[in-house]
Protein backbone atom coordinates (compact mmCIF):
# COMPACT_ATOMS: atom_id res chain seq x y z
CA UNK A 1 0.00 0.00 0.00
CA UNK A 2 1.42 3.34 -0.94
CA UNK A 3 1.48 5.79 1.67
CA UNK A 4 3.99 8.59 0.27
CA UNK A 5 3.12 11.90 0.85
CA UNK A 6 0.80 12.67 -1.96
CA UNK A 7 -2.31 10.54 -0.45
CA UNK A 8 -4.34 12.92 1.15
CA UNK A 9 -5.56 12.24 5.20
CA UNK A 10 -8.86 11.35 3.37
CA UNK A 11 -7.09 9.20 1.09
CA UNK A 12 -5.23 7.23 3.85
CA UNK A 13 -7.94 7.05 5.84
CA UNK A 14 -9.81 5.33 3.13
CA UNK A 15 -7.01 3.09 2.22
CA UNK A 16 -6.17 1.97 6.03
CA UNK A 17 -10.24 0.85 6.10
CA UNK A 18 -10.11 -1.13 2.74
CA UNK A 19 -6.84 -2.89 3.32
CA UNK A 20 -8.18 -3.50 7.51
CA UNK A 21 -11.31 -4.88 5.77
CA UNK A 22 -9.61 -6.94 2.81
CA UNK A 23 -7.07 -8.65 5.33
CA UNK A 24 -9.82 -9.48 7.90
CA UNK A 25 -11.86 -11.18 4.85
CA UNK A 26 -8.37 -13.05 4.09
CA UNK A 27 -8.15 -14.12 7.33
CA UNK A 28 -11.40 -16.30 6.95
CA UNK A 29 -10.42 -18.18 3.65
CA UNK A 30 -8.87 -21.77 4.27
CA UNK A 31 -5.72 -21.87 2.69
CA UNK A 32 -5.08 -18.03 2.43
CA UNK A 33 -2.13 -16.35 4.39
CA UNK A 34 -1.60 -12.67 3.72
CA UNK A 35 0.17 -9.85 4.95
CA UNK A 36 -0.17 -5.98 4.44
CA UNK A 37 3.11 -3.93 3.85
CA UNK A 38 2.91 0.03 3.35
CA UNK A 39 5.62 1.62 1.42
CA UNK A 40 7.49 5.12 0.97
CA UNK A 41 10.27 6.55 0.06
CA UNK A 42 13.11 4.03 1.85
CA UNK A 43 10.59 2.97 4.19
CA UNK A 44 8.66 -0.14 4.84
CA UNK A 45 5.81 -0.49 7.56
CA UNK A 46 4.37 -4.26 8.34
CA UNK A 47 0.74 -3.61 8.91
CA UNK A 48 0.39 -7.58 9.26
CA UNK A 49 2.57 -10.46 8.98
CA UNK A 50 1.85 -13.56 7.67
CA UNK A 51 1.90 -15.16 10.86
CA UNK A 52 -0.44 -12.52 12.67
CA UNK A 53 -4.33 -12.24 12.40
CA UNK A 54 -5.58 -9.11 10.99
CA UNK A 55 -7.84 -9.28 14.44
CA UNK A 56 -4.53 -9.30 16.55
CA UNK A 57 -3.17 -6.36 14.64
CA UNK A 58 -5.89 -4.00 13.46
CA UNK A 59 -4.71 -1.20 15.17
CA UNK A 60 -1.08 -1.33 12.93
CA UNK A 61 -3.72 0.21 10.26
CA UNK A 62 -3.81 3.69 11.03
CA UNK A 63 -1.21 4.66 8.70
CA UNK A 64 -0.21 8.40 7.90
CA UNK A 65 1.70 9.11 4.54
CA UNK A 66 4.90 10.29 4.23
CA UNK A 67 8.09 10.14 1.69
CA UNK A 68 7.99 9.24 -1.67
CA UNK A 69 6.93 6.69 -4.24
CA UNK A 70 9.47 4.04 -4.11
CA UNK A 71 7.29 0.92 -5.86
CA UNK A 72 9.95 -0.72 -7.47
CA UNK A 73 12.46 -0.66 -4.33
CA UNK A 74 9.56 -2.09 -2.29
CA UNK A 75 7.92 -4.24 -4.46
CA UNK A 76 11.69 -6.19 -4.55
CA UNK A 77 11.45 -6.71 -0.85
CA UNK A 78 8.22 -7.96 -0.91
CA UNK A 79 9.13 -10.29 -3.84
CA UNK A 80 11.91 -11.71 -1.96
CA UNK A 81 9.58 -12.10 0.89
CA UNK A 82 7.27 -13.99 -0.96
CA UNK A 83 9.76 -16.08 -2.74
CA UNK A 84 10.61 -17.82 0.45
CA UNK A 85 7.09 -18.79 0.93
CA UNK A 86 5.99 -22.59 0.27
CA UNK A 87 2.27 -21.26 -1.03
CA UNK A 88 1.48 -22.06 -4.81
CA UNK A 89 -0.48 -19.50 -5.76
CA UNK A 90 1.10 -15.92 -4.63
CA UNK A 91 -0.35 -12.66 -5.49
CA UNK A 92 0.88 -9.23 -5.06
CA UNK A 93 -1.98 -6.56 -4.76
CA UNK A 94 -0.04 -2.83 -5.28
CA UNK A 95 -2.61 -0.01 -4.19
CA UNK A 96 -1.10 3.74 -5.50
CA UNK A 97 -1.84 6.90 -6.16
CA UNK A 98 0.57 7.52 -8.38
CA UNK A 99 4.10 7.06 -10.41
CA UNK A 100 6.94 4.95 -9.45
CA UNK A 101 9.83 7.54 -8.59
CA UNK A 102 12.56 4.61 -9.30
CA UNK A 103 11.23 2.68 -12.59
CA UNK A 104 14.64 0.93 -13.10
CA UNK A 105 14.23 -0.67 -9.66
CA UNK A 106 10.45 -1.13 -11.04
CA UNK A 107 11.47 -2.83 -14.21
CA UNK A 108 13.75 -5.68 -12.24
CA UNK A 109 10.87 -6.42 -9.90
CA UNK A 110 8.82 -7.17 -12.15
CA UNK A 111 10.88 -9.04 -14.18
CA UNK A 112 12.49 -11.08 -11.25
CA UNK A 113 8.59 -11.84 -10.27
CA UNK A 114 7.90 -13.30 -13.54
CA UNK A 115 10.81 -15.01 -13.11
CA UNK A 116 9.03 -16.57 -9.78
CA UNK A 117 5.39 -16.80 -10.92
CA UNK A 118 4.90 -13.87 -9.06
CA UNK A 119 1.37 -12.45 -9.91
CA UNK A 120 1.31 -8.68 -9.55
CA UNK A 121 -2.00 -6.41 -9.74
CA UNK A 122 -1.59 -3.07 -9.38
CA UNK A 123 -4.66 -0.70 -8.30
CA UNK A 124 -4.04 2.94 -9.48
CA UNK A 125 -6.00 5.72 -7.55
CA UNK A 126 -7.11 8.60 -10.10
CA UNK A 127 -3.53 7.44 -12.13
CA UNK A 128 -4.56 6.98 -15.99
CA UNK A 129 -1.64 5.22 -17.08
CA UNK A 130 1.22 3.82 -14.85
CA UNK A 131 4.70 3.40 -15.81
CA UNK A 132 6.14 0.15 -15.65
CA UNK A 133 3.18 -1.23 -15.76
CA UNK A 134 2.48 -1.79 -19.18
CA UNK A 135 2.10 -5.14 -19.11
CA UNK A 136 0.74 -5.83 -15.67
CA UNK A 137 -2.92 -5.94 -14.41
CA UNK A 138 -3.92 -2.62 -13.48
CA UNK A 139 -6.82 -1.44 -12.70
CA UNK A 140 -7.67 1.97 -12.25
CA UNK A 141 -10.42 3.83 -10.22
CA UNK A 142 -11.29 7.37 -10.08
CA UNK A 143 -11.18 7.80 -5.58
CA UNK A 144 -10.60 5.64 -2.87
CA UNK A 145 -14.14 5.22 -2.26
CA UNK A 146 -14.18 2.64 -5.08
CA UNK A 147 -11.25 0.80 -3.55
CA UNK A 148 -13.25 -2.00 -1.13
CA UNK A 149 -15.21 -2.84 -4.20
CA UNK A 150 -12.74 -3.43 -6.62
CA UNK A 151 -10.84 -5.04 -3.95
CA UNK A 152 -13.59 -7.61 -3.14
CA UNK A 153 -13.62 -8.69 -7.12
CA UNK A 154 -10.25 -8.94 -7.14
CA UNK A 155 -10.20 -11.06 -4.43
CA UNK A 156 -12.55 -13.46 -5.32
CA UNK A 157 -10.81 -13.84 -9.51
CA UNK A 158 -7.57 -13.92 -8.11
CA UNK A 159 -8.10 -15.77 -5.19
CA UNK A 160 -11.10 -18.04 -4.39
CA UNK A 161 -11.67 -18.51 -8.51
Amino acid sequence: VDRSSSMSADDMNGVNTSALAINLAIDKLKGVNSECIYFSAGYLYEAKCFKSTTKAVKDNFRVSSRGGTHTGLSLYSVIRRLSLRVEQKKVVFIITDGQASDLKYLEKSIEMSELLGIQIVCIGINTGMLYGFENQELLNIQTVEELPSILKQVIKNKLIA
